[in-house]
């Protein structure tokens, strides 16, 4: 059994970055934690009641399909990270990391063109620096359609590890629908149909049917 901890800057991304896998670990009878920083709406103009109430219900719709150990909502402004200092989020992350203790922490790419996503990396590698953090053998990134591909000038998003999650692409888009409001037309990189296109694509690059992509950004191997 593995304990596998998320952290992101919002709900809907433990969806797009590493639902598929999210499922498998469920499946395998993994520890899930989740973590998000902020609600990831309030900064919208001109939100109805409807739309926070159907995302309301979109959460509580994916946290059930999780089936989460453990999860935790913090209050953070929602797109204003970096209103905060880096200190303030660095302990709430290491306060979930000392309660969950996990081997594996999957989170946002660093250059993120999301101010959000881009800190929450941060917070991460801070809060778990070496002895710091002694349970994590393995920090990834994953990507988010709509960010991670459109950031510039620091490096690009470049996966070195891959989750087959063919047998559970159909589970991955029912955890993406959860999210409705955060769902867009084709041909937007958040359409159902891009979303499906990216896992594809990154199955073929394994010569798989659907993969999840990650970056490494730390791993110990024990073993050698």
């Amino acid at each position: 059994m593995k304990k596998v901890a998320v952290i992101a800057a919002h709900p809907d991304d433990e969806a797009l970055g590493c639902g598929g896998t999210l499922v498998k670990c469920k499946q395998s009878g993994d520890e899930i934690s989740l973590l998000f920083m902020t609600d990831g709406i309030s900064a919208r103009d001109n939100t109805t009641s409807q739309a926070h109430s159907l995302r309301k219900q979109g959460i509580q719709n994916a946290l059930d399909m999780i089936s989460p150990h453990y999860y935790q909502f913090l209050d953070f402004p929602d797109n204003q990270l970096d209103s905060i200092p880096l200190l303030e989020i660095v302990k709430k992350v290491k306060h979930f990391l000392a309660q969950t203790q996990p081997d594996i922490v999957l989170t946002h790419f660093y250059n993120d063109l999301n101010i959000d996503h881009a800190i929450t990396c941060r917070a991460v590698l801070t809060a778990a620096r070496p002895g710091s953090a002694p349970s994590i053998k393995q920090i990834l990134s994953f990507e988010i359609p709509s960010s991670t591909e459109w950031a510039i000038g620091q490096g690009s998003f470049r996966p070195d590890s891959y989750v087959d999650i063919s047998a559970v692409i159909e589970d991955k888009m029912a955890l993406v629908k959860c999210y409705e409001t955060e769902i867009r037309p084709y041909p937007h990189p958040r359409s159902l149909e891009n979303i499906r296109a990216l896992a594809q694509m990154r199955g073929a690059q394994n010569a798989l049917p659907h993969a999840e992509a990650f970056m490494t950004l730390r791993r110990v191997l024990n073993e050698w």
